[in-house]
């Protein structure tokens, strides 16, 4: 299954539960490969690649898709990864943390609203679809400027990127205190500035340009070969499953 542009369509394609669960998945037996060494042009955080930081490896062709994303962007411009493959652990350890956050902050809500509520943040690992990161096709992008300054808003109780990126360190450590922040993190956001629209969209096109589908609640997340992939691009099945922890150097 060769890549193939995805076209942009406002409003993104939606991905429920069911759908993602009927994905047949065929295992091509792809490898994971790092993609520090294979993608040059791209940014990592500097605990990349460390057992308490991202592990940044993808499926060989996702990379190799990302490789070219990352030499298609207008002069300027860079791509910084924030997340890859994520271990299994990592990913239930992930989805745990939302969860908790909104029992703390719902003590009356149902089992079946907390749920919910977590699903939206993270992808629940009890599900026949496997969460996208822990397949190898999944990664978690934003557009950075060539000075190293950060161009978008992450949806961490409304900071911007550069402040969120203080530490180097994004999605496994969130502190969301108001949660309906997250809103700013859906690709087409609403209330986002005139401005940082246009930058989020130099990013949109040059990812879908080369092959890779969004989550349009996540605009940073992407992926290509994984359940995700295949219900946003209309397709009944996908080459990537879950696959083991590669070993880090």
């Amino acid at each position: 299954m060769k890549p193939f542009p995805v076209k942009v369509v406002v409003g993104g394609a939606p991905e429920p539960m069911k759908a993602l669960d009927k994905v047949k998945i065929i295992e091509n037996n792809e490898p994971l490969v790092d993609i520090r060494k294979s993608c040059p042009l791209v940014k990592f955080p500097d605990d990349a690649g460390t057992p308490d930081g991202m592990t940044p490896f993808l499926r060989q062709t996702a990379a190799q898709m990302l490789d070219q994303a990352s030499r298609k962007l207008p002069s300027g411009y860079q791509l910084y990864a924030l997340s890859a493959f994520r271990s299994f652990q990592r990913q239930k350890s992930l989805w745990y943390q939302h969860y908790d956050l909104h029992k703390k902050l719902h003590p009356s809500w149902p089992e079946s609203a907390l749920r919910r509520a977590a699903n939206k943040y993270a992808a629940p690992v009890d599900r026949p679809a496997p969460p996208g990161h822990c397949t190898g096709a999944a990664i978690d992008v934003v557009l950075q400027k060539s000075d190293g300054s950060f161009v978008d808003v992450l949806p961490d109780c409304g900071k911007d990127t550069a402040s969120v990126h203080r530490n180097n360190r994004v999605f496994d450590n969130l502190s969301l205190n108001q949660v309906s922040e997250w809103k700013l993190g859906a690709t087409w956001a609403p209330k986002l500035p005139e401005d940082v629209k246009k930058l989020r969209m130099i990013l949109i096109e040059t990812m879908l340009g080369v092959g890779f589908s969004n989550c349009r609640d996540e605009y940073w997340h992407f992926s290509y070969g994984d359940s995700g992939w295949a219900v946003r691009v209309g397709v009944k099945e996908c080459p990537y499953g879950i696959i083991d922890a590669p070993k880090l150097k």
